[in-house]
């Protein structure tokens, strides 16, 4: 954000901007790992499955394919875990997508003090607008998560 259009923030406002920042920021970590994990995940049930039959054909020690077919179900059973919240990732991604859209619109605003005061109110508003749509759609999820078992 320019320093010209903090300069016009009162010290509210700035942490109020410094709080959806750190929530944009926050946000994009819990994506980022999520989505490291279930490749992580993945890589793991590819590498244990291949290993299998690869033990086999070296002639390999006998206990090796029930380690690796036990370690392919495991991480097979915790990727599926990760699935059923896929969704609520997806709301995360979303969420952190237009906290940064509103940061950046604010930031690109011009003006005197009287239109940064409410060009302000007005990112405030979007801001909560989106956090709220968030939080009903995380709320949406976990109903018909327990309604499916």
């Amino acid at each position: 954000m320019s320093t010209a259009r903090i300069d016009g923030l009162d010290e509210a406002q700035r942490a109020y901007l410094a709080e959806i920042q750190h929530r944009v920021r926050r946000l994009g970590t819990e994506v980022w790992l999520r989505t490291t994990a279930i490749q992580a995940m993945w890589l793991v049930v590819v590498l244990a499955g291949a290993g299998i039959p690869l033990n086999t054909a070296l002639g390999g020690p006998g206990w090796v394919e029930p380690s690796l077919g036990f370690v392919v179900v495991a991480a097979a059973g915790i990727e599926r875990i990760f699935a059923r919240t896929s969704g609520k990732a997806a709301t995360v991604d979303v969420l952190r997508r237009a906290l940064a859209h509103e940061c950046r619109l604010l930031s690109a605003g011009t003006g005197g003090d009287d239109e940064q005061r409410a060009g302000f109110e007005s990112f405030v508003e979007r801001c909560e607008s989106a956090i709220l749509a968030h939080d009903r759609q995380v709320v949406e999820d976990d109903r018909q998560l327990l309604a499916s078992g």
